[in-house]
């Protein structure tokens, strides 16, 4: 791999981090209490899965899109909510995969 889809990936995984955080701020304003259900991962999931889906034309490329973005979400949601701190891993997380 080029340097320049690593520095690609930094970019993916910013925007996915924003989806997961805003996401999950606004189910968790919704339900009113702090919530530990990856609301933020299924968003990203179904945003990201059906992406893969229609751009790649492939349903196990989307399912592991989505499966990631779930654990995406789940990680967030462990690190006390703090983007900061999630963002690494996920970078990590999406490049050894």
């Amino acid at each position: 791999m080029s340097i320049w889809q690593y520095i690609y990936y930094v970019f993916e995984m910013l925007l996915a981090g924003l989806i997961i955080c805003f996401s999950q701020k606004s189910f968790d304003s919704r339900v009113g209490k702090q919530s530990q259900i990856p609301w933020g991962g299924l968003m990203l999931g179904l945003s990201w899965g059906l992406l893969h889906y229609f751009t790649k034309g492939s349903a196990v490329v989307a399912a592991i899109a989505f499966i990631l973005a779930i654990l995406f979400g789940m990680v967030f949601n462990w690190l006390g909510k703090d983007l900061k701190k999630t963002l690494p891993l996920m970078y990590l997380m999406f490049v050894c995969l």
